[in-house]
């Protein structure tokens, strides 16, 4: 009696089945992992902020007590003169890790745009040449600056000590993009869903625009884009939005 060999091989019809099922399953984690990955970018963002918010401190201390004077619109990194803003605690060597200065959930899509960390010429690699490239801006919105236009100079922050906000949980830096040409808008970070704000007190959380107003989807943060200190405006708004306080804000 001869007997018959076991099979040693799938059919072709059982490995489209083990294909499909895994293909199925793949398609159901992979949201799931998407979100993971999100929130894990998001944290990252928030744990920067809380380095930045804390190197800000660490700055007045050695400078009586006043914050990195920033010659721009609040978001700018260097000048013709060097360092500005932010960028001072790279110069003084506070923060050494140049990536902190960018959101760090930026669109991969479009960060190579200016704000973004990826500019060949704006980001961080015109940033760490050895004279620094001027007029590196990042995706970060700082509270100290000052401007003037038209002879008229808005919210001069530039000779704010840290201690002279209207209290230690005022807001100081939000991760957030103008929305200008060829520049990133405030939806490719965090896929829109909200920003890291960090306080004066030394405290970041990440502001979620499903609990709290989001920016205007057709423009940048609050429209604020032709105010001067636009910046510092929208701090002060998501501030007392995230507090449940009416907005009080001066010099419109």
């Amino acid at each position: 009696m001869i007997k018959r060999k076991g099979r040693s091989a799938f059919t072709l019809v059982e490995l489209l089945v083990v294909i499909s099922i895994i293909t199925i399953l793949a398609a159901l984690l992979m949201p799931a992992l998407s979100k993971t990955i999100q929130i894990a970018r998001d944290t990252r963002c928030v744990n920067n902020s809380k380095q930045l918010i804390l190197g800000i401190n660490m700055y007045a201390g050695g400078y009586d007590d006043y914050m990195p004077y920033n010659a721009s619109m609040g978001k700018q990194l260097t000048s013709a003169t060097g360092y500005t803003g932010l960028g001072l605690l790279y110069g003084d060597v506070i923060i050494e890790d140049a990536r902190l200065f960018w959101c760090a959930n930026e669109s991969t899509t479009w960060y190579h745009r200016e704000e973004g960390s990826n500019n060949k010429t704006y980001g961080i690699k015109g940033f760490l040449k050895a004279t620094p490239q001027s007029g590196v801006q990042n995706n970060i919105f700082y509270r100290c600056c000052t401007r003037t236009q038209n002879g008229i100079v808005y919210h001069n922050n530039a000779a704010n000590k840290i201690s002279k906000l209207k209290r230690p949980t005022d807001g100081v830096l939000m991760c957030a993009a103008s929305g200008w040409t060829n520049r990133m808008h405030w939806s490719q970070l965090h896929d829109g869903r909200g920003c890291s704000l960090a306080f004066a007190d030394g405290r970041s959380v990440f502001y979620d625009y499903d609990r709290f107003l989001p920016p205007t989807p057709t423009n940048d943060i609050y429209d604020d884009r032709y105010r001067p200190d636009y910046a510092d405006i929208s701090l002060k708004r998501m501030t007392c939005l995230f507090y449940g306080e009416p907005e009080k804000i001066k010099g419109f």
